[in-house]
C-alpha cells in the first residue's frame, strides 16, 4: 500500500521543499480492513522541520494594557409615552 492509497484526501504544508506538516481523511477501505466503523483524520507534524522555521522567525511582543478602555451599553424597556429628552436628563443629573 502506498502513501496514496491511505488517504480519501489530503493536504500538505510546505515551507519552501519542507514539509511541515501533512493531514487529511483515511480511505474507508483502510478503516474497513482494520475493522474501524467512524471516520479516521490524520495529521503528522513534522516537529523538527518547524522548530528549525521558528528559530529563524522574531517573536515580537506588545504588552497588554493594563487598563483597558471599557465601553458601555446600556438597554431600556419604557413606555412609548417617555420622552427621550426625559431620559437624557435623568442620566445628566445622575452622571
Amino acid at each position: 500500500m502506498t502513501q496514496d492509497d491511505v488517504w480519501a484526501y489530503g493536504l500538505q504544508y510546505h515551507r519552501g521543499p519542507q514539509v511541515l506538516v501533512t493531514f487529511g481523511k483515511v480511505q474507508p477501505g483502510v478503516l474497513q480492513k482494520m475493522g474501524i466503523k467512524k471516520a479516521v483524520y490524520y495529521a503528522d507534524f513534522h516537529w523538527g522541520t518547524i522548530l528549525n522555521a521558528l528559530k529563524k522567525s522574531k517573536v515580537k511582543f506588545t504588552p497588554l494594557v493594563k487598563y483597558p478602555s471599557i465601553r458601555r451599553d446600556l438597554a431600556l424597556v419604557i413606555e412609548n409615552s417617555i420622552k427621550f429628552e426625559d431620559i437624557v436628563l435623568i442620566a445628566r443629573k445622575t452622571g
